[in-house]
């Protein structure tokens, strides 16, 4: 968290803030860091920060959306055109001409990607002060971890010149300082969890995971589960990034449990947060998480959480004592979730919003821009 000293002394000095993100509304598949960067842009802007969203121009679904500048949700979004991608990575030209369009901070999400790396380098050659944040990128893993690494070899000397890292959770924060990034700090995402005036009804499934489906998040364990408990149910959805959840299918069809499990693909948020309200348990067993949205979205609607101790959100249940936090183990997250569902939870609904709220987050945030420009 930032310190009171940094918070008290907050100045009402106009800041011009460029957000740099790989993928950006409305490519919603792109997960977490587009639910982030949604709620803190306004979130800043209200608090007196002028926002402007840098980004490749990845639409929908695959698709692309006009080059150029555009207005979303009343923050300026410029789209850069992409030459090369894969996946939502990519090289769009013209993120020196924007970064050196007066801004006093560059914030840069994410790393080895053309757009944030190019804006993160003509800050530092205009002397702009970069704020890093490395949404759980900073250690390469799972998949071509060789060219993520050489990528760093190259890299990472330019994004150690940064003023600021940031890091959401203490998981995080380790991972960077042990990487020697510099001035590490720790600020949560923001949360929000969609308000219902209906109470929550009986349930309908035991387990449930809402998110982008991808191997990391070991999303077998839930199968496994459905396996050691015949009488429990549980239902899977999101975007599905490498075909996940067709193999998923296919080890419940192996296992026996495919009449338990549903798979559905995209849903949209108030959808999401049905699903969430009408389960018992939100499993986020993943091998590595920089913080977990979904799970402290979960506890805010009153859905108790396990998760894995690899996840930052891992923090937020073992502060709220909403849920239970395993070791990275199927065995170990199955005896998590019986520990959790046989648990007598009458009021499992803790307020995070206040400790985690948008407008909260928000005011950390521009107490880092502060202190970045003194």
């Amino acid at each position: 968290m930032i310190p009171r000293v940094i918070m008290s002394r907050l100045t009402l000095r106009h800041v011009r803030v460029l957000l740099c993100v790989p993928a950006y509304t409305p490519a919603r598949e792109y997960g977490g860091p587009i639910t982030k960067i949604g709620l803190l842009a306004p979130a800043l802007r209200d608090l007196g920060v002028e926002i402007e969203i840098l980004t490749a121009n990845f639409g929908a679904h695959g698709a692309a959306v006009e080059p150029g500048r555009a207005e979303v949700d009343g923050i300026a979004v410029v789209y850069l055109r992409r030459l090369v991608s894969r996946g939502f990575v990519s090289v769009a030209p013209g993120a020196r001409r924007v970064v050196r369009s007066g801004f006093d901070v560059v914030h840069c999400f994410g790393l080895r990607d053309g757009v944030v790396t190019s804006a993160a380098m003509a800050a530092h050659r205009a002397r702009i002060p970069v704020v890093l944040e490395p949404m759980g990128m900073a250690v390469p893993r799972i998949r071509s971890t060789a060219l993520k690494a050489a990528f760093d070899r190259v890299f990472r000397p330019v994004l150690r010149k940064s003023a600021v890292t940031i890091a959401t959770s203490s998981v995080e924060r380790g991972e960077l300082e042990g990487l020697a990034y510099p001035n590490v700090v720790l600020r949560p995402n923001p949360v929000v969890a969609s308000s219902f005036d209906n109470p929550r009804s009986a349930p309908i499934y035991d387990l449930c995971y809402v998110g982008r489906l991808h191997e990391k998040k070991r999303l077998g364990d839930i199968v496994a589960a459905l396996a050691a408990h015949p009488e429990w149910t549980a239902i899977v959805a999101g975007p599905d990034e490498d075909k996940t959840g067709q193999r998923l299918l296919a080890s419940a069809r192996a296992a026996g449990v495919d009449n338990r499990l549903e798979v559905r693909g995209w849903v949209e948020d108030v959808e999401k947060s049905a699903i969430i309200r009408s389960s018992r348990v939100f499993v986020l067993p993943s091998a590595t998480e920089n913080f977990g949205n979904a799970a402290a979205e979960a506890i805010a609607l009153g859905t108790p959480a396990v998760v894995t101790d690899a996840c930052g959100v891992a923090d937020v249940v073992g502060a709220t004592g909403a849920g239970a936090v395993a070791a990275v183990d199927t065995q170990a997250v199955i005896k998590a979730i019986e520990l959790v569902l046989r648990t007598d939870r009458k009021d499992v609904a803790v307020n995070v919003m206040q400790t985690y709220s948008p407008r909260t987050i928000a005011a950390q945030q521009r107490a880092i821009y502060e202190s970045v420009l003194r």
